[in-house]
């Protein structure tokens, strides 16, 4: 997660990046309870059209992970 930002990787690995703002601690959490809160419904989306007999392929977000 960036605000406004992005994080690179150069050809051979380096990694560098850019933000477009400052993140404080009440911003930060807030916007990762919310994307935990999100991967919870789209687990539960998926759980329940199974159980109707309906295959939902899993998102590459519902297992992301933030770490800072």
């Amino acid at each position: 997660m960036t605000l406004l930002g992005g994080k690179y990787t150069s050809r051979n690995g380096d990694k560098s990046g850019v933000t477009g703002g400052n993140w404080n601690t009440a911003q930060y959490t807030q916007l990762k309870r919310l994307l935990r809160e999100a991967q919870r419904e789209m687990h539960k989306t998926r759980s329940e059209a199974a159980r109707n007999g309906v295959n939902i392929p899993q998102s590459k977000w519902e297992t992301v992970t933030v770490s800072y």
